[in-house]
This record gives structure tokens, sequence and C-alpha cells, in this order.
């Protein structure tokens, strides 16, 4: 099994950086507080938790545009420092 990196090189799939990405928001569950988010780079998919949500965001919705920074755990790739542009 491969280990995770805590870098990459690949814009959509960075490791622990603090580079600001864009997406859209593919899915979003307000009750389950989840949801996924299509980067703008075309890579993966990455998952987005409430917790890292900006209280100022406001409602999410499907196709919102959105701005965000990567980290990526064993699970995959994850949204950090989200907010609605």
């Amino acid at each position: 099994m491969s280990e995770i990196s805590s870098t990459s090189e690949i814009p959509g799939e960075g490791g622990v950086g603090d580079q600001q990405l864009t997406g859209i928001v593919k899915f979003y569950n307000s009750r389950k507080g989840w949801g996924f988010i299509t980067p703008d780079d075309g890579s993966r998919d990455v998952f987005l938790h409430s917790s890292y949500v900006s209280v100022d965001a406001g409602i999410i919705k499907t196709n919102d545009r959105c701005r965000y920074a990567v980290s990526v755990s064993q699970r995959g790739p994850y949204a950090r420092r989200f907010d609605l542009l």
C-alpha cells in the first residue's frame, strides 16, 4: 500500500498547503454537515465537512462558487478554510 504524502505538486490534490483554490459545490447536505467540491482545475473531487466552513459562508447550495485550501487524509483530499465566493 502506498503512503499519502503531506505535500504535493498537483494543485487540486495538495497536502497541507495554504494555496487558495476555487471550485463549485457539487453536493452539500446541511443536515449531515458534509458534501463535495469539484475543483476548477479538473482534479479529483474534494470532501467538505462543516467544521471547515467559515462562519460567514452562509447557506451552502449545489453549484455555489467557492474558495478553499486542501489537505490530504488517508481517505483523500478534503477542504479547509472553505468560503463562498
